[in-house]
C-alpha cells in the first residue's frame, strides 16, 4: 500500500462518514424542532440520535416499497441538506456552552473513537457481520427492498440497521457501512457527556463516556458492521429523554423517549425490554398528565415506531419474535441447534472475528472497572431517585439478558446508562469528600480519571489493530487480506467471476463467509439447509448427491482448515461429484444436475 493510496482511501470514506453523520443531524433538527433543549450541545447530540432514527426509518420505507435504489438513497441523504438551504430558520442553533473540562475531556476520549474508525476502514471480517448482517443488507440492496432470506441464520428480524447497511452498499461500500457504527459509538459517547451535564455534572458525563469507551468490546464493535452499538444509541437516548421528561415535566421529552424505545426494538428484539420497562416506569412515575393517559401515549408512539418491522415479521412467520418462543408461536427450523456436530467456534455462537495472522479474537472483553463501580451506583441510588431508575433498569436488563441470551456484547444496550448512573455517584461521592476537606474541584483530576477509565479499551484495541497489518486499500490487497482471514474466500471469488450470481454453493464449516458469495450461499448449523442434512450423508456418496440435488446445489465447497473439514474423505465424494481445481486449503466439487 502506498502512502498516497492509503490517504485517498481514508479521505474518501471519511467524506462518506461526514455526509452521513451531518445528514442524520439535519434530519434530527427537522424532526426534533419542538424539543426544549437545554443548550446547543444537547440540541446537537439529541438531534443526531433522532435523525439517525429518521434516516434509518426512511430507508426502511424505501425498502418496503421496493425502491431502495441508489438514486432514492441519495435523495434521502440530500433532502435535509436542501431543507437547510430552503428553510434556514428551522435550523437556528443554541449556544454550545461547553466548559474547559468537557473540551479537554473530549480530547482525552478521541483515541478510543479513532481506533474504532481505524477498524472500520479494514474489510469486514467480524463473524456475525459476514454471517448475516451484511448478507441481509446485500440482499436488500440487490433486490431494492426487503426479502425473506431462508438461507441465513435469521431469515427475518427487526433489521433497522441492516437497511442502513443496504443503503451504504447501494451508494458506497461495506467500509462505509461499518463507519455508520463509528458514528453510533461517538454518538453514545457525546450523549453520555450531555447526560452528565443535564443530570449530574460536566465531569460525570466525561467519566461516563470514558467508562463506555473503556470496554475493549465496545471499541471493537464500533468498527464493525454489527448492530449492537447502534442499539445502544436508541436505548441510551430512550432513557435520557425519559429522565428529561421527569425532570422538566415536559411531555415532548416523553414522546421522544417513546420514539427512541421503538427504534431500539426495531433494531433488535432486545430493544423490546426498554419499551416495556419505560412504559411501566411511565405508569408509576410522577409525570405530568394522568398515569393511564401518558402510559397509553408512550406505548402508542413506541408501537408506531416499531410497527413497520414487526408487521412484516408477523406477516411472514406468524410470530412477532421469530424464531424464538416456539412454545407460544409454533415450531420452526431456526429455533434451536439441530446440528449434531461437536461444539466449535462458530457453533458456540462466538461473536468475534478472524484477524489475518492473529488467530481468533473472541471480542468478549468488558472493562474490569465496571464491577468496581457497582457499589457506587447502589450508594447513589439510596440518595437519588434518578439513580434508582438506572439501577433498577440495569439489574432488570441483566436478568432479562441472562435468561434470553447471555452473550456479553448484548450488554452494550444497558452499559451507557449504567455508566452514567455510576459516574454520577462517583461525582457525588468526590464532591462530598472535597467539601469535607474544603478542597476545590480540580479539572485535572477529571481528565486524568477519564484517561484511566478509557485506558483498557484503548490499550487492548491498539494491540489488535497492530496485528491486522497494513490497511488494504486496493482490490488485490483486499483480496489478500480476506484470503488470509477466510480460506474459502478465493474459491467464492472464482465462482463469482465465472458464474456471477447464477450458482448455488453449499459451504461446509465456514458459514460466516456468506457475505462474499454473489450466488446463493447455503450451509448453517440450523435452518432448512443445516449441516446435519449433508454431514449425515458424507459417507454415502449417492445419498449425498440426492441431498445436494434436492437443495438445487451446483457446487460443494469444503474448508479443509477446519477440524471437521480436514477429516472428510475427498476421494469418496469424487465418486459422485466432479472435483474441480480450487485454491489451497479448500476442496471444490461440481454437483451434477438432477436432470
Amino acid at each position: 500500500m502506498s502512502s498516497l493510496a492509503g490517504i485517498v482511501f481514508a479521505l474518501r470514506h471519511l467524506a462518506d462518514f461526514a455526509i452521513f453523520a451531518f445528514a442524520a443531524y439535519l434530519w434530527g433538527r427537522l424532526a426534533g424542532r419542538a424539543l426544549p433543549y437545554r443548550d446547543g450541545f444537547e440540541q446537537a447530540v439529541v438531534s443526531s440520535a433522532l435523525g439517525l432514527g429518521v434516516l434509518a426509518s426512511l430507508l426502511n420505507l424505501l425498502a418496503i416499497a421496493r425502491v431502495l435504489t441508489p438514486p432514492a438513497v441519495a435523495a434521502v441523504i440530500a433532502v435535509p441538506y436542501l431543507s437547510r438551504i430552503v428553510v434556514p430558520t428551522a435550523f437556528k442553533r443554541l449556544p454550545l456552552s461547553l466548559d474547559r473540562v468537557s473540551g479537554i475531556g473530549v480530547i482525552a476520549l478521541l483515541p478510543a473513537v479513532l481506533l474504532s474508525l481505524a477498524f472500520a476502514l479494514y474489510p469486514p471480517t467480524a463473524f456475525d457481520a459476514t454471517l448475516y448482517h451484511l448478507p441481509i443488507a446485500k440482499a436488500f440492496a440487490r433486490n431494492h427492498g426487503i426479502v425473506f432470506l431462508p438461507d441465513l441464520r435469521f431469515p427475518v428480524s427487526p433489521q433497522l440497521f441492516e437497511t442502513v447497511f443496504a443503503g451504504a452498499l447501494s451508494v458506497a461500500d461495506d467500509v462505509t457501512a461499518q463507519l455508520t457504527q463509528v458514528f453510533c459509538l461517538a454518538l453514545v459517547s457525546a450523549g453520555l457527556i450531555a447526560w452528565g451535564r443535564r443530570f449530574a455534572s460536566e465531569r460525570a458525563g466525561i467519566w461516563a463516556a470514558a467508562i463506555w469507551l473503556g470496554s475493549p468490546l465496545v471499541v471493537f464493535l464500533g468498527g464493525t458492521a454489527l448492530v449492537d452499538v447502534g442499539l445502544a444509541v436508541f436505548c441510551t437516548f430512550a432513557l435520557y429523554a425519559w429522565e428529561a421528561a421527569r425532570e422538566s415535566g415536559d411531555s415532548r421529552w416523553l414522546t421522544a423517549s417513546a420514539v427512541f424505545a421503538g427504534l431500539a426494538a426495531s433494531t433488535k428484539y432486545l430493544g423490546l425490554f426498554f419499551v416495556v420497562a419505560l412504559a411501566g416506569a411511565t405508569l408509576f412515575a410522577n409525570l405530568p398528565g394522568g398515569r393511564f393517559r401518558r402510559t397509553v401515549h408512550f406505548s402508542t408512539v413506541a408501537a408506531l415506531a416499531l410497527a413497520p418491522f414487526y408487521w412484516r415479521i408477523v406477516g411472514w412467520t406468524g410470530s412477532p419474535v421469530f424464531p424464538y418462543l416456539t412454545r407460544l408461536f409454533g415450531d420452526n427450523a431456526w429455533h434451536e441447534w439441530l446440528d449434531p456436530l461437536p461444539a466449535n467456534a462458530s457453533r458456540s455462537g462466538l461473536r468475534g472475528e478472524i484477524v489475518p495472522g492473529a488467530g481468533l479474537f473472541e471480542g468478549t472483553i468488558l472493562s474490569p472497572l465496571l464491577l468496581l463501580l457497582f457499589p457506587i451506583i447502589v450508594w447513589r441510588a439510596v440518595r437519588d431517585r434518578r439513580a434508582r431508575l438506572l439501577l433498577a433498569v440495569s439489574l432488570g436488563y441483566v436478568v432479562f439478558w441472562y435468561l434470553a441470551s447471555p452473550d456479553k456484547r448484548y450488554l452494550l444496550a444497558i452499559l451507557p446508562a449504567y455508566g452514567a448512573g455510576a459516574t454520577a455517584g462517583l461525582d457525588a461521592f468526590l464532591r462530598r469528600w472535597n467539601a469535607a476537606d474544603a478542597r476545590p474541584a480540580r479539572p485535572g483530576l477529571a481528565v486524568c480519571l477519564a484517561l484511566f477509565l478509557s485506558a483498557p479499551g484503548v490499550a487492548w484495541n491498539a494491540v489488535l489493530l497492530r496485528r491486522r497489518g497494513p490497511l488494504p486499500v486496493t482490490m488485490p490487497e483486499r483480496d489478500a487480506y480476506l484470503t488470509r482471514a477466510l480460506p474459502v474466500y478465493p474459491a467464492l471469488q472464482s465462482l463469482n467471476r465465472r458464474f456471477g450470481s447464477r450458482y448455488v454453493v453449499y459451504v461446509l464449516f465456514r458459514e460466516h463467509a456468506a457475505y462474499f458469495a454473489d450466488g446463493r450461499f447455503l450451509g448453517e448449523h440450523f435452518g432448512p439447509y443445516r449441516y446435519a442434512r449433508v454431514t449425515d450423508a458424507l459417507n454415502e456418496p449417492r445419498r449425498l448427491l440426492g441431498v445436494l440435488q434436492e437443495m438445487h446445489v451446483t457446487h460443494l465447497l469444503v474448508d479443509r482448515t477446519s477440524p471437521l473439514g480436514s477429516r472428510i474423505r475427498l476421494q469418496s465424494l469424487a465418486t459422485t461429484l466432479k472435483r474441480i481445481p480450487s485454491p489451497p486449503y479448500t476442496a471444490l466439487f461440481e454437483v451434477p444436475d438432477a436432470n
